[in-house]
């Protein structure tokens, strides 16, 4: 006879939930807003606490980490001939989405820009530096929010310049 607790610890949604909690900030999935951790099953939950301290492990093993994916998103090839700002500032705002497909660059110059990530093209810039006057209104700052159906809100704080 076969003791069936391992096999019963292991479907407890419970104690994932559990693991799940104990986890610090760093090392908690990231999971968009709209997704309520009470809304997966044990499978999916067990999956994300699996993952979560896998990556805790490869952080802080004595192991150096090591990428599992590296994609170059070469922003400069979009700035405009430099009108956007520099690429390399300090002061540049980037912002990598939940799904890791879209990333948000804000240029020092006030430029909000939506970038393809495993396309590696930008998709739009915002306000457009073709057609609108650089000098009247520039993006101060932005803040996302991602919804159930995958689209993605953005609110932008501008500056206008007179």
């Amino acid at each position: 006879q076969t003791c069936k607790f391992p096999q019963n610890v292991d479907y407890n949604k419970a104690l994932w939930l559990k693991h799940l909690r104990e986890l610090d900030q760093d090392h908690a999935p990231d999971l968009p807003r709209h997704i309520s951790v009470d809304e997966l099953d044990w499978h999916q939950v067990r999956t994300l606490v699996v993952r979560a301290y896998q990556r805790r492990l490869n952080c802080t093993g004595p192991a150096p980490l090591r990428p599992t994916r590296e994609i170059t998103v070469p922003i400069e090839s979009a700035s405009f001939n430099g009108a956007l700002g520099k690429p390399y500032d300090v002061r540049i705002n980037v912002q990598l989405l939940p799904g890791g497909k879209l990333l948000l660059v804000l240029w020092t110059e006030g430029y909000l820009q939506c970038w393809d990530v495993p396309g590696g093209k930008c998709v739009w810039t915002y306000p457009d530096p073709v057609s609108s006057d650089p000098h009247k209104q520039r993006v101060h700052s932005f803040s996302y929010d991602m919804q159930a159906d995958n689209a993605v809100h953005i609110l932008t704080v501008n500056e206008s310049r007179n």
